[in-house]
């Protein structure tokens, strides 16, 4: 039987893949080790996607903020917020670079979880970035401004 990638996959008569006990075993595992993984990616990115909320509050309060004193505060939290999500970055990246590897590519349904959690991921970084490019524009015209 002919699959959308080219290769061919051998069905018994019930319709599944001739294999040994072996092969079923190794399987299971492969097929634990995509699930978990992109749940924890799923996690990773529901973590990242609140933080930048965070972030962007963080943002706000320190555009809002009166006094050097304050707006000192408030960078040395945006600074540490935006370290914690390079970090969270480089974690889903790491994971999602590990997933494309091991995933079973005749698996049309692994390949579409991993296409949307990795279009997921890229949406989530281009937001990120947006962010901190109107922070960085409303900051300079901010200090135009006084």
């Amino acid at each position: 039987m002919q699959n959308p990638f080219g290769s061919t996959a051998s069905l018994n008569a019930n319709g599944g893949n001739n294999s040994n006990p072996f092969e079923d075993k190794n399987r299971y595992e492969l097929d634990n080790f995509f699930y978990s993984n992109t749940a924890e990616i799923r996690e990773l990115l529901t973590r990242f996607r609140n933080s930048i909320s965070s972030l962007i509050n963080l943002q706000n309060e320190s555009l809002n903020s009166i006094g050097e004193n304050e707006t000192s505060k408030y960078m040395k939290h945006i600074d540490s917020k935006t370290a914690d999500l390079k970090s969270l970055q480089n974690q889903i990246k790491s994971l999602l670079e590990k997933l494309k590897r091991e995933c079973d590519r005749t698996d049309i349904d692994q390949i579409n979880q991993v296409n949307n959690l990795n279009n997921n991921f890229k949406d989530s970084l281009m937001n990120f970035k947006k962010i901190e490019d109107n922070f960085r524009i409303n900051l300079q015209s901010q200090s135009v401004e006084r």
